[in-house]
């Protein structure tokens, strides 16, 4: 394993940029049956008295904006402390962490080649070949319940900066 310098904190900084994407995937849209069952503490007629509840808050498209900001500058920031953390471990010189940060920096940003729909259609068949939901997570994605899988993948499609 490489790096450590930063007892690899710099992926801490990719889960936040991940939990912010999910604020706005999940953005006033209504809960599904499975985030529904996460909140058992609430009894069974909570959703009658409260119905506003049944969907995630909504936030202003200005604030989505930032959020999508945000993002993009995490993601950055921890493509930044990866590179910086092999170059103070002695795993990269001088030269390779240039070369490689300008790399990692230039795919970031690189514009999708494929639609929402084939992104989409692409993941459900590599679920149905049979990639699990530890697959997912070691590519550095957080999914949910199985069923939400690839809409979750998409979150980071379609916050993805244009």
């Amino acid at each position: 394993m490489s790096g450590g310098r930063f007892d690899y904190d710099q992926y801490k900084i990719g889960y936040i940029a991940d939990r912010i994407e999910q604020e706005i995937e999940r953005n006033g849209r209504e809960k599904t049956r499975e985030e529904l069952k996460e909140e058992s503490w609430r009894t069974p007629d909570w959703y009658e008295k409260y119905p506003e509840d049944k969907f995630w808050y909504e936030y202003p498209p200005e604030v989505i904006e930032k959020f999508k900001i945000a993002v993009q500058k995490l993601r950055e920031a921890q493509i930044y402390a990866h590179r910086i953390d092999w170059l103070l471990s002695g795993d990269d010189g001088e030269e390779t962490f240039l070369q490689r940060l300008e790399d990692e920096l230039k795919s970031q940003n690189q514009p999708h080649t494929y639609s929402r729909d084939q992104v989409h259609e692409l993941m459900c068949k590599a679920f149905k070949a049979g990639y699990k939901k530890h697959d997912v997570v070691e590519a550095g994605l957080e999914p949910l319940e199985t069923e939400v899988e690839c809409s979750w993948i998409l979150t980071k499609f379609d916050s993805t900066p244009k």
